[in-house]
């Protein structure tokens, strides 16, 4: 009976033992499996990440590509204007040549005339600059200019546009401002500059024109003509016939 029981007993341990087994084999087996599904779910995760960053290479690349298309069309544009400029200037260099000979025909033209209405655009500017000089000095406007002068209106406005080189004003609104300044200042310092100009446009290379200041009321003006001019011939001739004159009453 003992016997019966002890072979009872040890099968039972034996069996327990192998279903203890089992389950051990199982557990691992399962536990195996667990590790291999975190390896794998450690690799997917590694390979969205790099997909990822590839995604966002790829987004870079496409934005540097952009960009440098953009500065390429930028770089474009500016050869296009900077041609565009180059053809303008080409243009404007021929309007302005064009414009200077022009100038130059009619400034000869005006030169193979005689006379003062005739007469040449820089001497006038000479003069104009002159008269400006002395009326700046004294305050004269156009309203004083006008009233004290035979100008109109629309001819002081000439004078100041030939004054700042827009168009030319004529002699005989010239010298009747000149007339007008010279009688109406006080302040004749650049008066005296502007009756030397005058007198230099007179007699042109006929002579040399100086000045000096005696004094606060006495300004003298010096010409000295040239070879061709024999004043003090005339001053001889009379003061001989002064002489003759004298002779023909003692006898």
């Amino acid at each position: 009976m003992n016997k019966k029981e002890n072979c009872q007993n040890s099968s039972e341990r034996e069996q327990h033992i192998e279903v203890k087994r089992t389950v051990n084999q199982k557990s691992t087996s399962q536990k195996k499996v667990n590790q291999k599904s975190t390896s794998q779910k450690k690799v997917n995760q590694k390979s969205m990440s790099q997909e990822k960053a590839n995604q966002k290479s790829m987004s870079q690349k496409k934005v540097n590509q952009k960009s440098m298309s953009q500065e390429k069309a930028n770089q474009k544009s500016m050869s296009q204007k900077k041609a565009n400029q180059s053809g303008e200037k080409s243009v404007y260099d021929e309007n302005r040549d064009a414009l200077q000979e022009r100038v130059e025909e009619k400034q000869w033209k005006k030169k193979q005339c005689n006379g003062l209405q005739h007469s040449d655009d820089e001497e006038k500017q000479k003069v104009i600059d002159s008269i400006m000089k002395v009326s700046r000095d004294n305050g004269f406007d156009d309203a004083y200019l006008q009233q004290h002068s035979d100008c109109s209106a629309s001819s002081i406005k000439r004078f100041h546009s030939a004054w700042m080189g827009k168009r030319m004003s004529n002699w005989t609104t010239i010298f009747n401002l000149a007339h007008c300044v010279s009688v109406n200042c006080v302040f004749a310092e650049n008066l005296v500059g502007m009756l030397v100009v005058i007198i230099m446009f007179l007699i042109r290379d006929a002579g040399i024109v100086s000045y000096h200041i005696d004094s606060p009321k006495k300004v003298v003006i010096e010409i000295n003509f040239g070879k061709d001019k024999l004043l003090r011939m005339k001053d001889e001739e009379k003061n001989e016939k002064g002489k003759e004159g004298k002779d023909d009453e003692h006898l």
